[in-house]
């Protein structure tokens, strides 16, 4: 459907769904959206017709609902086994984000799937010495504590 007007502007998505007029475009400008470093004009300019076949598209699209689900590279790599690589995701991603609770939750949760339950008791214990308010790490704490050194879990 969408892919015949495949070289519309991004942001006219958006105004075709807020049912804006097509003369609002020039008159729009969405920060991080990186489609506004190429002018309007060539490949990217866009016809009325061609605006309202995607307003209709996207029309008929609202009808039935649309899933869209954005899956953390790490969280993938975890759930398919592929342990070390989501791991090695999980480290980096809390190196560059040295402030993140949640990058640190990761690589505890990586750990205990790795089987490593007293590495991941002590990397969180860590976490926790840093984000002592940090909920998330807490609970985490709480469920690696579910489990015995050597990650397996007792109810």
């Amino acid at each position: 459907m969408i892919s015949k007007v495949a070289n519309i502007h991004p942001c006219m998505v958006l105004l075709a769904l807020w049912g804006a007029p097509l003369a609002c475009l020039t008159l729009l400008a969405v920060p991080g959206c990186g489609a506004h470093a190429a002018p309007l004009t060539g490949t990217r300019d866009a016809t009325n017709a061609a605006y309202m076949s995607l307003r209709y598209e996207l029309k008929a699209l609202a009808k039935s609902p649309i899933f869209v689900v954005f899956a953390h590279e790490g969280e993938v790599l975890l759930a398919d086994g592929r342990i070390r690589q989501a791991l090695q995701t999980f480290q980096q991603l809390a190196a560059g984000h040295p402030n993140s609770p949640k990058q640190h939750v990761r690589v505890a949760r990586a750990l205990l799937t790795a089987r490593l339950g007293m590495a991941a008791r002590d990397y969180v214990d860590g976490a926790l010495e840093r984000f002592p308010a940090a909920a998330s790490l807490h609970q985490t704490k709480g469920w690696i504590l579910e489990h015995d050194l050597m990650g397996q879990r007792h109810m």
